[in-house]
């Protein structure tokens, strides 16, 4: 006897990642911010794989850990396991500082450590990327994904809204994180409250 194919779950997977293909490709132009075609696909399917409750909770367990923490045993690993570790924790801190940036901040976690420790991780697989093949698309992908890590960012923080349905009532705290990355995305959220900050300027005082 065949196994029955539960045709509503792959619609739904599918629906799923339609709605983010769309959320990413928005918030791109909303931004001004270009991307190559393949790092907009692991956008995709990185906010896709997250939906998962298994996923998630593994995610959690992962981060009992400093990410410096696992970012110097990732590269004391051996050359095969040590990629795999590097992706997940880049995977990890651009899904967390992006699509729950706000909650990290009210946790008293600096947004910049996950962007470092994430771009950095990234560029340390397309360095091994570059160091085993000579040069390919993943080392490509991943060069990309350190170099614009603080923008994509920025490009999960707008589909986590779109998704979520959120709005922003913490204007000082948006006004803070502004501070610390001058993000364009974060300047024109303000002005949407009225305030239109410049570096010389501090708007709240």
């Amino acid at each position: 006897m065949r196994p029955e194919v539960n045709r509503n779950v792959l619609v739904h997977d599918a629906d799923i990642s339609e709605f983010f293909r769309e959320a990413v490709t928005s918030a791109m132009q909303n931004q001004g911010i270009g991307a190559s075609p393949n790092v907009e696909a692991y956008l995709v399917g990185l906010l896709a794989e997250y939906l998962s409750a298994e996923r998630l909770v593994s995610r959690e367990a992962f981060l009992h850990k400093p990410l410096c923490e696992l970012l110097a045993e990732a590269r004391g690993s051996v050359p095969g396991e040590r990629v795999r570790k590097l992706k997940e924790i880049g995977d990890t801190a651009l899904y967390v500082a992006g699509y729950f940036g706000d909650a990290v901040e009210k946790r008293g976690v600096d947004l910049d450590y996950y962007i470092e420790m994430g771009g950095g991780a990234y560029g340390a697989v397309a360095s091994q990327m570059r160091s085993r093949t000579g040069g390919c698309a993943f080392d490509e992908l991943y060069g990309e994904l350190s170099d614009r890590f603080p923008k994509l960012v920025d490009i999960l923080g707008e589909v986590s809204e779109s998704a979520l349905g959120r709005t922003n009532t913490d204007v000082v705290r948006l006004y803070e994180r502004w501070q610390r990355t001058r993000s364009v995305w974060l300047s024109r959220k303000l002005q949407s409250h009225g305030l239109f900050p410049t570096p010389a300027t501090d708007l709240l005082h």
